[in-house]
């Protein structure tokens, strides 16, 4: 529904039902006694009404019925009007009634007026539409704030299903669980029913990550900024785990924290996965300080066959390439030399 018309800015546009000659005269009266601007469509009957209704639209901000119309009475055009548009309305009737009260109020009738004979209920007339009109638009605007909580409602759990990590709404209060996503069951193997209201100490595997958590928390809740760290955490099982955790903070209108937002990922695998590359590193380092390459020129003695080393001294060959390398030797004789050396002996 539109906003109700400002009364002192535009005129308002009034659907007038009403069979007695002179009472419309009297209504517009005290319409402008009243100091209100008006735009007033007139009808005797009820059924004109209504066609005025089904074939031009609405266009009114208001109706004024009489009770006692003839054909169709005045809760008789109230009940069919509704179901065409949501028009307000305010019922004059010359009797007045707790039965009647109650029928116009099942009936959609916003407020009635008694027509007494000293005509005062035309003094209360400008006032009791400016009262409907206010409390019309009080409920379209409490109708529309609730549905627009409501979608964002809906657009936040949508987002929460979404998310591929473990994610908790918490009270910045008490630290109880108020919201998660099912990433939680899937992670921790707790259901929904059984987090909600709880707070996060028991998927904590001791008490040194759990002082850790509360630690953090605190220093988010302190800076005003979303902080990080790694945790043991365990399952339902008891099997522990390592996460990283994120906690960021929702703000009120006033900035004042709303809630927490805390999300968990397991990062067993990475963590895995980065203690054998350093194992594997390690292992690869010690295998490589092992192995020791002779490369380069050598300087060596064109006579003796010694070489000389960084710092000068002259080495024979079997010791430098000992010192250079992780090559040892097994000493014998070729046969060449054996006949320099041996030669009696092997004749």
């Amino acid at each position: 529904m539109d906003p109700a018309p400002s009364i002192a800015q535009q005129p308002l546009k009034v659907l007038l039902v009403e069979d007695n000659e002179h009472d419309p005269l009297a209504f517009r009266r005290s319409l402008n006694k009243g100091g209100i601007p008006f735009a007033c469509e007139e009808f005797e009957k009820a059924e004109d009404a209504l066609g005025r209704l089904a074939h031009q639209g609405p266009g009114f901000d208001i109706a004024v019925v009489d009770y006692s119309l003839p054909g169709m009475n005045g809760l008789q055009f109230c009940h069919e009007a509704g179901r065409m548009v949501p028009l307000p309305t305010i019922m004059l009737t010359g009797v007045g009634s707790e039965e009647l009260a109650v029928k116009c109020l099942k009936s959609g009738v916003d407020d009635y007026l008694i027509k007494d004979a000293q005509a005062g209920y035309l003094e209360l007339l400008p006032l009791v539409l400016q009262e409907v009109l206010n409390r019309r638009a009080e409920k379209a605007a409490r109708r529309k704030a609730e549905e627009d909580l409501s979608a964002s409602h809906r657009l936040w759990r949508r987002v929460l299903a979404s998310l591929q990590e473990a994610v908790f709404v918490l009270d910045p209060l008490d630290g109880r669980i108020a919201d998660c996503n099912e990433c939680c069951r899937d992670l921790f193997g707790f259901s929904r029913e059984e987090l909600l209201g709880q707070t996060l100490d028991k998927l904590f595997a001791d008490q040194n990550s759990l002082k850790q958590h509360l630690s953090m928390v605190r220093r988010a809740c302190r800076n005003g900024h979303p902080a990080r760290s790694e945790f043991d955490m365990r399952r339902e099982s008891g099997e522990p785990f390592i996460t990283e955790n994120l906690v960021s903070l929702l703000n009120g209108k006033d900035q004042a924290i709303w809630r927490l937002v805390y999300v968990v990922r397991d990062i067993s695998e990475q963590k895995s996965a980065e203690q054998e590359r350093e194992r594997l590193i390690t292992e690869l380092s010690e295998a490589l300080r092992k192995v020791k390459k002779l490369s380069g020129l050598l300087p060596i003695c064109a006579s003796c066959k010694k070489i000389r080393d960084d710092e000068g001294y002259w080495q024979h060959v079997e010791q430098y390439i000992r010192d250079h390398s992780e090559a040892e030797f097994s000493h014998g004789i070729c046969p060449t030399c054996q006949k320099e050396l041996y030669g009696d002996i092997f004749k």
